[in-house]
């Protein structure tokens, strides 16, 4: 009898840890950081940032002569105010407007000429080699410390960089002309160790093409 008791006993324990352990949902970590990554969005929020931050931005961007002119013997302080990144280095990037003329045109872009007291200056027009994060970085509209996740910032950099090679650069490359007047708003690319605007990398973001 007492065999009996015991035997009931432990089948109803085995039975009671059993019920427990259907209860328990395991879940592996790995599949858990799938679902955080695959709810965010890039392509959602690069559209937010293009269509609702952008826009504002690109009308209040300064001249390239006022920026040399508030960043005058490299000053450091200055640079750090009118420019952003995301990363920590030499390379920094910022929203600049640009007027010239157009000469040595390639598929790949071209050089903007304008003059700034008094000197001739020749800016980079990059047209095919949009990538990396210059239009992120020079919107300022996204912070590092709400995507630790660096695919994540990697993502919406290529599809900013989309937007530009599928909105703005088609049509520019069809209506330019050698020797054409141009004024564009860009995301500009620099290298504080050599900052001269001849070293600069601009990527159009909105142009209009002068008479």
């Amino acid at each position: 009898m007492k065999k009996f008791k015991g035997f009931k006993f432990a089948l109803l324990s085995i039975l009671t840890l059993l019920v427990v352990w259907k209860g328990f949902y395991v879940e592996k970590l790995s599949d858990r950081k799938k679902v955080v990554a695959n709810s965010f969005d890039a392509k959602q929020l690069a559209q937010k940032i293009w269509k609702e931050q952008l826009p504002g931005k690109l009308d209040a961007a300064i001249s390239v002569q006022e920026f040399l002119a508030k960043t005058k013997d490299n000053n450091a302080t200055s640079i750090l105010t009118l420019t952003n990144s995301l990363s920590i280095g030499n390379i920094r990037y910022a929203i600049l407007t640009a007027e010239g003329t157009v000469f040595d045109l390639t598929e790949d872009g071209f050089m903007l000429e304008l003059v700034i007291e008094g000197r001739k200056i020749k800016l980079t027009v990059e047209m095919e080699y949009v990538y990396g994060n210059a239009v992120r970085d020079a919107s300022g509209s996204v912070k590092v410390e709400d995507y630790p996740i660096s695919e994540d910032l990697n993502s919406i950099s290529e599809n900013l960089n989309s937007f530009v090679r599928e909105d703005v650069l088609p049509p520019l490359k069809k209506e330019l002309k050698e020797g054409a007047r141009l004024r564009i708003v860009a995301a500009v690319e620099m290298n504080t160790a050599h900052f001269r605007p001849e070293n600069f990398s601009f990527i159009p973001l909105r142009y209009t093409i002068l008479p």
